[in-house]
């Protein structure tokens, strides 16, 4: 009888809604009055993502969009008709812009072009991008790995902020700089590719 009741427990299939909002909001991310930050995120078309997310998502709701998912189409067949999320409902949903190219390069680079962008772009030093492509699967860098680089940077802009040196002051805008692309890359890649975060825990350069 036992044996039977943990067959029947393992072939339960549960429905979950994924959401990484709480990854987001846990990150931490300077206060509302400090400009460096958010005007780079109110300039780049992606600050309301900050804001996207939810807490909890009715079961009923989540089976009943579930059962009225054709996935022959990629439509729900509903009670009124048939019913499709298109580009415009997430432009509406997110205020994300869904024009333009999303990448800037047209081919698969090759490994050192993946390594110089992340030095160019993520101020990471050449041996430690080797060192990154070296452990993950293709041209990736992992979440931990960019949450790890955005919590160094935040940390030392934090440090840096009453710097009076011209050279400090220097750095404090380099830090500032990466701080701020590495949590556009995080939270694009949690709230957007929210399935890539699940399966793969990693950015594709």
């Amino acid at each position: 009888m036992f044996i039977f009741l943990l067959f029947q427990v393992r072939k339960v299939r549960v429905v979950k809604a994924t959401n990484h909002r709480n990854k987001i909001l846990s990150l931490g991310r300077p206060n509302e009055n400090q400009n460096w930050f958010w005007g780079p995120l109110r300039e780049s078309g992606l600050y309301d993502l900050v804001y996207l997310g939810y807490t909890t998502v009715p079961h009923v709701l989540l089976m009943t969009l579930c059962k009225s998912w054709h996935p022959e189409t990629s439509s729900f067949h509903m009670v009124l008709g048939e019913m499709i999320v298109t580009l415009d409902d997430v432009a509406c949903l997110t205020h994300h812009p869904i024009e333009g190219r999303m990448l800037s390069h047209g081919k698969k680079i090759l490994r050192h072009e993946a390594a110089a962008l992340l030095v160019r772009h993520l101020s990471v030093s050449q041996t430690k991008a080797e060192k990154i492509w070296g452990t993950e699967y293709g041209w990736y860098i992992s979440y931990p790995k960019l949450r790890e680089l955005y919590t160094r940077y935040l940390d030392r802009a934090n440090r840096l902020v009453d710097a009076e040196d011209p050279e400090e002051l220097e750095e404090l805008e380099r830090v500032r700089k990466f701080c701020v692309r590495c949590y556009l890359l995080y939270l694009v890649g949690c709230l957007l590719f929210v399935i890539e975060a699940t399966n793969t825990s990693s950015w594709s350069i």
